[in-house]
């Protein structure tokens, strides 16, 4: 397994090859106010994945992974990150893919505008 803290991998060309659109799960409860205020990393409750979670708004390329993480299962926001500046791979995500540290799973350390965010998928149930 590749740590990425450890190594020498080039994170402007990891950055620079990173898709420009991720999508983030969530759940129904917290939709008006991500809507409202948008994403913060600074503010997203961790108590979902345990206390030693790192701060970052985490996304992924993948629809599917998205799903897993909306917690409910019922919404699924499509993301547009502003800048590649404030994109880090996740600690927890750190294998190498090809070679190369995978997308599957990111985090962005920056505030996300609501205007980047779209909602894809809400379901009532």
């Amino acid at each position: 397994m590749k740590n990425i803290w450890n190594d020498n991998t080039d994170i402007n060309n990891w950055r620079n090859k990173a898709p420009k659109v991720f999508y983030h799960g969530t759940s129904r409860k917290k939709l008006p106010s991500i809507m409202k205020y948008g994403l913060n990393p600074n503010a997203e409750k961790r108590e979902d994945w345990g206390k030693g979670t790192p701060r970052g708004i985490y996304l992924t390329p993948d629809f599917e992974n998205a799903s897993y993480f909306s917690y409910d299962g019922k919404v699924i926001l499509q993301v547009r990150i502003p800048s590649k500046d404030y994109l880090e791979p996740d600690p927890y995500n750190t294998w190498p893919l090809n070679d190369e540290l995978s997308y599957e799973s990111v985090r962005y350390m920056k505030m996300i505008h609501p205007n980047y965010i779209k909602v894809v998928k809400r379901s009532n149930y």
